[in-house]
């Protein structure tokens, strides 16, 4: 379950969670979203905004 990795990964964090909300918010699956956010996590890092986040995820969607 994409849930589970993105709660265990180390590169989860608030801004993961925010990202998350706003690519629900934008009406995207729950699960490619995750999926997405985790993929965005992992290449940016764990110290990235928000922003970034999105943006690299929607690339991803």
């Amino acid at each position: 379950m994409i849930l589970n990795e993105i709660n265990t990964s180390p590169t989860y964090n608030t801004e993961s969670n925010e990202a998350l909300s706003a690519l629900l918010t934008l009406g995207f699956a729950r699960a490619s979203a995750e999926k997405a956010i985790l993929q965005a996590s992992k290449s940016l890092g764990s110290n990235s905004k928000v922003e970034e986040l999105i943006k690299v995820a929607l690339s991803h969607l």
